[in-house]
């Protein structure tokens, strides 16, 4: 535990060297949401009778979420890939460590500032009445199942890299399906009651959509939406380590 905490605080000081890489992260940030929201402001009139208010904090929260979970930019499979392609992985895996953990604990720590950022947000929506505290419990648990989806997806791409030479078109993929069904660009909510439907047994309305509504208490847990949940990330964490195990076995024996 204390390798991984100790990457942890190495990837933070990373913005402690380059502050300014961090003012514009969160610039950035802030970009993203406020374009989401003009966006729902422009079409408003179609979308029922959803008040703005609740489609702002959707996308904070949305937004906050995103970087823990990392099942919208991939930046971690992305990461291992590269690490992969340069023989760098090399140093990890002489390491007495998970490997994806260990990149992933040093991925969390450059990501610290927005977390605290985010985590900011989120006391002061719940300081101002729009959020409340007896929905954290359950959000919480809901964001675990995503976070362990997320791992799995991140190491399940990465795994790609022991086969190919470059994986961008296939990071595009994953990314952009994410990003569309797990109600990143458009709240599932607003889609066609067939795709709800099929969306609400996926394992796509789990890594952002579902720990959202939680928090906003537009979602009733359940054991049946629990167990889907549990179940995507014992099938999902399993695949993705014998995938791993498969093809680090192909890098150990020839390389890359």
């Amino acid at each position: 535990m204390q390798k991984y905490l100790a990457n942890l605080k190495l990837g933070f000081y990373r913005y402690r060297q380059y502050p300014m890489e961090f003012l514009f992260t969160l610039i950035k940030r802030l970009l993203q949401i406020f374009f989401i929201v003009v966006f729902w402001e422009i079409i408003g009139s179609e979308t029922g009778d959803k008040p703005l208010i609740e489609l702002v904090i959707y996308f904070i929260l949305f937004n906050a979420t995103a970087d823990l979970i990392m099942a919208q930019t991939f930046s971690l499979g992305d990461k291992i890939a590269r690490m992969i392609h340069t023989g760098e992985l090399n140093n990890v895996l002489i390491k007495p460590v998970n490997p994806q953990l260990y990149i992933y604990s040093k991925n969390i720590g450059t990501l610290m500032p927005l977390i605290f950022v985010s985590t900011t947000a989120l006391g002061i929506l719940i300081a101002i009445g729009q959020l409340k505290l007896v929905h954290i419990p359950f959000f919480l648990v809901y964001l675990l199942i995503a976070i362990g989806i997320g791992i799995g997806l991140n190491s399940i791409l990465a795994s790609f890299a022991f086969y190919f030479t470059k994986i961008f078109g296939l990071r595009e993929i994953f990314k952009y399906t994410t990003r569309i069904f797990s109600g990143s660009f458009i709240p599932i909510y607003f889609m066609p009651d067939i795709l709800v439907t099929i969306l609400d047994y996926s394992f796509l309305s789990y890594v952002g959509y579902k720990p959202v509504l939680m928090m906003l208490g537009m979602l009733t847990p359940t054991v049946k939406d629990l167990s889907i949940g549990i179940f995507w990330v014992i099938l999902i964490t399993l695949t993705s380590r014998l995938f791993w195990s498969k093809s680090i076995g192909k890098y150990e024996a020839y390389g890359i």
